[in-house]
């Protein structure tokens, strides 16, 4: 009877095998491990911090005790429990009061979404010749958080001058379980590369367009350029964009079916959109990160020089750092031609800040 009451233990309403206590070699059950198991878990009746969690007997029991906590209401929670859940809520409410920085340029929904919650940390980088700003900074709220994060655990949005990289950290404790308390990590990777000073204040951007940095890939009698990037590169040979790449420019040759600016805008897109080769020019060094993508145009407008470009179909690209490459060459392929000096680009029927 002692064997099966050691082997079978009513833990929290249900029965529980307690492999740990037997003896793999003889199956005879050790009575002082059943005993102390038995009352590790007697003493789960707060909140625990994680060396307590790992000081019980073992991993199976330690599973048991969270279950058991994290199964309880919190009416029903002990008083200690409850304390420690509310001072850790005024703690960050409290402490988190800090701000992003003023060079980040955020849409308003962003803004309004981030205005909800609770900036904990706010790390203000800075950049080299060769790449570019990187922030860092973490998120709190409180009941609900209004991100949806879906099975990747992590959302990318184009800002005017940045990607925003988020990722949802939201722990696994009794405090944050019970507190409801939601944890979002996130990175700004800035478009431009800016030199810090020493004393933290900005100075001027690196210059975009070194002297003596041609790139010689365009075909005979182009008259088109189209954007691809040079990875790594930090603006040594065209426009920095990506994480820390150069945006440089190829001439192609294209025969127009006519003179339409609408039309010729087109024609070069879907051009560009043909690319099917991430090499575009190997010995230079040249890709396309569009390569994998299959993007159709759904309408192109231009009023007061401003184009709005709507975009549908499917965008695959190899990293984050590839968004804003992708956004920088089809805009500055459109603000080639006369008459456009500003570009919208809405994919999917969502703006250019929200999905690059």
């Amino acid at each position: 009877m002692k064997k099966i009451l050691a082997i079978f233990l009513l833990v929290f309403g249900s029965t529980v095998v307690l492999s740990g206590c037997i003896n793999p070699k003889t199956g005879d059950i050790n009575v002082d491990q059943a005993q102390k198991v038995q009352e590790a878990i007697n003493k789960v009746t707060k909140i625990l911090s994680p060396e307590e969690y790992r000081a019980l007997i073992d991993l199976e029991i330690a599973e048991l005790a969270r279950e058991k906590l994290l199964s309880t209401s919190t009416e029903s929670l002990s008083e200690s429990a409850v304390l420690e859940i509310e001072n850790e809520i005024n703690r960050i409410k409290n402490n988190c009061n800090l701000k992003f920085d003023e060079s980040v340029v955020l849409s308003n929904t962003l803004q309004d979404n981030f205005d909800k919650g609770y900036v904990c940390k706010y790390i203000k980088g800075s950049a080299t010749q060769s790449s570019q700003r990187v922030d860092e900074f973490s998120l709190k709220y409180f009941k609900s958080q209004p991100f949806e994060f879906g099975v990747s655990g992590s959302l990318e949005y184009r800002t005017s001058n940045a990607l925003l990289v988020l990722e949802d950290q939201t722990g696994d404790s009794l405090i944050e379980q019970k507190g409801e308390i939601f944890t979002i990590v996130g990175k700004i990777y800035f478009d431009e590369i800016v030199k810090t000073t020493p004393s933290g204040s900005s100075a001027s951007p690196i210059s975009e367009s070194p002297s003596n940095t041609t790139v010689q890939v365009s075909e005979p009698n182009s008259n088109i350029k189209l954007f691809l990037a040079i990875l790594g590169d930090g603006g040594q040979k065209g426009k920095v964009v990506g994480c820390g790449d150069s945006l440089v420019s190829a001439g192609v040759n294209l025969s127009f079916p006519n003179s339409n600016l609408n039309d010729k805008i087109e024609f070069a897109l879907e051009y560009l959109f043909r690319l099917d080769e991430y090499e575009y020019n190997k010995d230079q060094g040249l890709v396309n990160p569009l390569y994998n993508s299959d993007l159709r145009i759904k309408s192109l407008s231009i009023s007061g020089g401003k184009a709005v470009l709507k975009l549908d179909g499917d965008l695959n690209l190899k990293g984050i750092c590839d968004y804003p490459i992708a956004a920088a060459q089809i805009e500055e392929l459109i603000r080639q031609f006369s008459g456009v000096s500003e570009v919208e680009l809405i994919f999917n029927e969502l703006e250019e800040e929200d999905i690059f």
